[in-house]
């Protein structure tokens, strides 16, 4: 996935502002982050954990969790479940994790971003958040919740934060309008993207790549990839502002 090189960098530059972006909380920044300011930011699982729970709930068996970063989520994701793999494509970050949270049940693991590094149904829940959005594309978060749908085992279930978004009058001339104007949108999203990683080979910033996905084609791919149950729903969490989109989901059982 492009998308994993301005990861690994931040990886090695800048963990935690790599993953809450937050102004002024960069290395050198105003008001730089602390892994205790950072760590708290972790309680936003309890309010993950009740739509979770409220929509298709979850075994607390082994969960998987897609770009753990530095572990702000991990280390909550580790009081509720009894093991948790923890993938990212920089290991640098892995580690700044894994010196910082010693817990036993956690399994750190590099992923290449295109296969998660687990076996067929060898899962009971997947969890991500504030990840999918910056894959560079829809077919790179489809192709992620097919590799989710690979993992889990009968009956088990997801839950992901994401971008979503809604086009009025879905078959009206201003829906057509707004998709040809978004696409046109994420094409000069890719170009840029692509310029950025040019100029991060001279010591320019990592990029932060941005997409959403609409709403209908998102529970119709989701459902034709063998889901069931799948939800959508909005939420705030209690470190920050805005709406947090959440998709959830279930592989039926067998």
């Amino acid at each position: 996935m492009k998308s994993n090189l301005e990861w690994k960098v931040w990886g090695k530059t800048d963990p935690l502002y790599g993953v809450a972006s937050w102004p002024g909380r960069e290395r050198g920044g105003q008001n730089p982050w602390t892994d205790e300011e950072f760590y708290a930011l972790g309680e936003d699982w309890h309010d993950f954990d009740a739509l979770w729970r409220r929509t298709v709930g979850y075994e607390a068996g082994t969960v998987l969790e897609i770009g753990s970063g530095a572990g702000r989520i991990t280390r909550m994701l580790s009081t509720a479940f009894e093991r948790v793999i923890a993938t990212d494509v920089s290991a640098d970050v892995l580690e700044y994790a894994r010196t910082r949270m010693p817990a036993k049940n956690i399994s750190w693991q590099v992923s290449d971003g295109d296969r998660l590094p687990s076996t067929d149904g060898s899962v009971d829940a997947v969890f991500s958040c504030h990840v999918f959005q910056h894959f560079p594309s829809n077919l790179h978060q489809l192709r992620t919740f097919n590799e989710m749908h690979r993992i889990l085992r009968s009956g088990g279930t997801f839950f992901v934060h994401m971008s979503i978004h809604v086009f009025p009058q879905v078959n009206g001339p201003f829906s057509r309008l707004a998709r040809l104007e978004y696409g046109a949108f994420l094409r000069l999203l890719s170009l840029r993207a692509a310029l950025r990683r040019l100029l991060m080979r001279i010591g320019g910033k990592p990029y932060m790549h941005g997409v959403s996905y609409e709403v209908q084609p998102l529970l119709d791919d989701l459902r034709k990839l063998g889901f069931t149950d799948v939800s959508i729903s909005a939420i705030t969490v209690r470190t920050g502002p805005g709406i947090h989109c959440c998709v959830s989901g279930r592989k039926p059982a067998v």
